[in-house]
């Protein structure tokens, strides 16, 4: 169920959707929304989920535009009390984000795309978008109390994700 979710995800990202466009954001944003709610639930029984997730959505801009949803929403949520989640579940979900934080999502996502923003041959809207799609999420993230060790190698570990954040 998981990955057919993911599935419809990326097909609706993808610009073979209809007429050469993504689905309208609004639809995308649902959908992005429920990956993020489902991967509370989930995360236990699909540990890969961060890496499978990663993998579906960075092809493209369009695709890396419901990645960054998704994973700003994953953040948000670990303190979102309108959703009903078992207490136990709801910790051991922020445990785990807490222990892909810097290798999947700082090392990994965010200073990847904030690599590959100056190299993209799109038009300057979608790249403006991009990045304020990856400072959102960004902040998302360090939003989060995560470990000390993640916030010490920030500066060190992400220059390109901290140069776009003081450009």
């Amino acid at each position: 169920m998981c990955r057919d979710l993911v599935q419809l995800v990326t097909l609706y990202s993808s610009n073979q959707f209809r007429d050469g466009k993504p689905a309208p954001r609004f639809i995308l944003n649902t959908l992005c929304t429920a990956l993020a709610y489902l991967t509370i639930h989930t995360h236990l029984i699909w540990p890969q989920l961060i890496s499978d997730i990663t993998l579906a959505f960075s092809s493209d801009v369009e695709q890396a535009f419901c990645l960054l949803r998704i994973l700003k929403y994953m953040a948000e949520d670990c303190d979102n009390e309108q959703i009903v989640v078992e207490e136990s579940l709801k910790e051991s979900y922020y445990n785990y984000l807490d222990s892909h934080a810097r290798e999947h999502i700082f090392k990994n996502i965010f200073t990847q795309w904030a690599q590959n923003i100056p190299s993209l041959n799109v038009d300057k809207t979608k790249v403006t978008f991009l990045q304020n799609r990856l400072m959102d999420t960004f902040l998302a993230w360090i939003r989060l109390a995560l470990p000390t060790e993640v916030f010490e190698n920030l500066l060190t570990e992400n220059g390109p994700m901290i140069d776009l954040v003081f450009q």
